[in-house]
């Protein structure tokens, strides 16, 4: 078994070769060096192959906290107990677990858990209908541990009376629950009528008496060792969670190709209207959702040319998707989408629309984006559909540009929508990262991306931002919009312009197909059209209705009914991508 930590292996006769099995562990052990290191190296500070090697000094090993139940002995092969080996470190303040890495290589990983957050996720103190803390970090004050063990759930109750108010998760939380008990889902009713499970481990932690005194009651936790396997924190954790979710160009539609078959899902529409209605085996609704939030974006084919009412096929998948439709101050809950004279709205002409997310300029853009094509007339000419999933060429162009990279994360741009009836700014940078230890490290986990170029107003920047600023945007632009003139792409840039050739989805939408996609995640875009006209120069009849039909659904509400239909399928999922909304997807 190994430990591994700062990009360095210690195996397990390494780490606690020259600790005596019993009770007393001397603080000479080698392995002191491992833990130290498993205490204060930062949590996310490389990419997958970029780990900083860092040497730590010796800590001590709390002196009496190794549970001699965990010892190997002639008289148990109790092989789980032993595999965890929890001890109390550094003075009491953390625990440190050994987990398997359940992988090929047969190493282990030696996980810290610091006591205020354990002491801030014990389950005697969680409301056991809703799920909601009745503790707040903020209250805890210095709480130390005295011991640690691994028990049996049977072992965990036989401890306990049943009238006691100690909360022991029996049974288990669901998988990859972030709460430490079940007892808020219906389904722990129906499981309390089992008898609980010989296989369950529980950790079981004791409070030192002299440093927990905000209760009264008795200094004891015990947590679901496989829910703590699920949260844990340390540097290998966190990287696999990342790589579950950030979004890379292998996970991004690519370019229709020379044999024209469609890069987008599809899903039929009559099997839909059968599944959302919940008389459907096949779980249509299931199939949309998990392909608009694995791939970005999904075809529904034919969808009834209905434009008006509740039968409206956009309306009904909004519904279904989102709960209800939402962002319908400026343009109504349903909008459509077609050449008008004297327009409020670039996309109602026949120019061409650069890829870009629709309403940038709210503090919250919609989430989903569905568009019903109605008709297009055999006479027009351009008019095609784009998408670009702009997470992916976000993460390409750090990796092939850094210095634009990191001026499209530091400096702000102005996202604008000002007419009659309307007036919205909101200042936010093209970029955003998630938060870390060390906020100048431009390889943290990107977690959105903010691009709307017809939205974009004067910038609010230092003077010596400016021309950078223009610079990384034209670099961009190159990796994201196959629509620019020759003379406005730089061809001698090609590591910007392959992406765009390769990921960017486009064609016409045929009438009855309703496109679905993630505004937040997915440029869209359009190329400029027109109309053949006869030889006597008139325009066709009914040549003008070029004629989409559309809405918008909350990313949030959209989001939480994809992971519930998950749950219910396959867990409490664990592995969806980012969605573009700031965040990532946790566990």
């Amino acid at each position: 078994m190994i430990c591994r930590q700062g990009g360095r292996s210690m195996t397990r006769s390494r780490l606690f070769g020259s600790l005596k099995w019993t009770k007393n562990a001397t603080s000479e052990a080698v392995g002191t060096r491992c833990f130290r290191s498993c205490l204060k190296q930062p949590l996310f500070s490389r990419l997958a192959n970029t780990i900083p090697k860092t040497s730590f000094p010796s800590m001590e090993l709390q002196s009496n906290q190794w549970n001699s139940s965990l010892a190997p002995s002639s008289d148990t092969d109790d092989d789980d107990h032993y595999l965890y080996d929890p001890v109390v470190v550094e003075n009491g303040t953390a625990v440190a677990i050994t987990f398997p890495s359940h992988d090929s290589t047969d190493e282990s990983i030696v996980s810290i858990y610091h006591a205020p957050w354990l002491w801030s996720n014990d389950p005697t103190f969680v409301v056991p209908s809703a799920g909601q803390k009745l503790r707040s970090p903020g209250d805890y004050r210095g709480s130390t541990i005295q011991s640690v063990s691994i028990v049996t759930a049977v072992e965990a109750l036989e401890e306990n009376d049943p009238g006691s108010e100690i909360v022991i998760p029996v049974p288990p939380p669901l998988q990859g629950s972030a709460h430490p008990v079940a007892s808020m889902y219906r389904s722990f009713q129906e499981s309390q009528m089992q008898p609980p499970s010989e296989d369950q481990l529980i950790l079981k932690i004791i409070w030192n008496p002299e440093t927990d005194i905000e209760t009264t009651m008795p200094h004891v936790s015990y947590y679901d060792m496989n829910w703590m396997e699920c949260w844990r924190y340390d540097d290998q954790a966190l990287y696999k969670r990342r790589n579950r979710t950030e979004v890379t160009k292998f996970n991004a539609i690519r370019a229709i190709g020379p044999d024209g078959n469609d890069t987008i899902q599809g899903v039929d529409y009559t099997r839909l209207l059968a599944s959302i209605d919940g008389d459907d085996d096949t779980d249509e609704l299931f199939h949309l959702l998990h392909a608009l939030f694995r791939d970005g974006a999904v075809i529904i084919k034919d969808a009834p040319k209905i434009t008006s009412g509740p039968f409206a096929p956009a309306s009904v998948v909004g519904h279904a998707i989102g709960g209800s439709l939402s962002h319908g101050n400026l343009y109504g809950e349903v909008f459509h989408v077609r050449s008008q004279p004297n327009t409020n709205n670039v996309a109602n002409t026949n120019e061409a629309l650069r890829p870009h997310q629709d309403l940038a300029y709210y503090e919250s853009m919609p989430g989903i984006q569905l568009l019903h094509c109605i008709h297009v007339s055999p006479n027009q000419e351009g008019g095609d559909s784009t998408l670009i999933d702009c997470m992916a060429a976000a993460h390409e162009f750090r990796r092939i540009a850094p210095h634009h990279f990191s001026t499209l994360v530091t400096c702000p741009a102005t996202f604008v929508k000002q007419r009659d009836g309307a007036n919205m700014t909101y200042i936010r940078p093209h970029i955003v990262l998630k938060g870390g230890a060390d906020m100048n490290d431009l390889n943290r986990e990107i977690v959105q991306v903010n691009w709307s170029p017809p939205f974009e107003g004067p910038l609010c920047l230092q003077p010596h931002q400016v021309v950078p600023y223009y610079e990384a945007y034209a670099a961009f632009e190159q990796m994201i919009n196959t629509m620019l003139e020759p003379n406005q792409r730089d061809l001698s840039i090609s590591k910007y312009t392959d992406f765009a050739r390769e990921y960017t989805w486009k064609r016409h939408l045929e009438p009855g197909e309703l496109l679905v996609f993630n505004n937040r995640r997915m440029l869209h875009g359009r190329t400029a059209f027109s109309y053949n006209v006869d030889p006597s120069g008139a325009v066709a009849e009914h040549s003008q209705d070029r004629h989409l039909f559309g809405c918008y659904t909350n990313i949030d509400d959209t989001l939480n009914r994809y992971r519930v239909l998950l749950s219910k399928q396959h867990g409490i999922p664990s592995s969806i991508l980012s969605v573009s909304n700031g965040t990532t997807i946790v566990p």
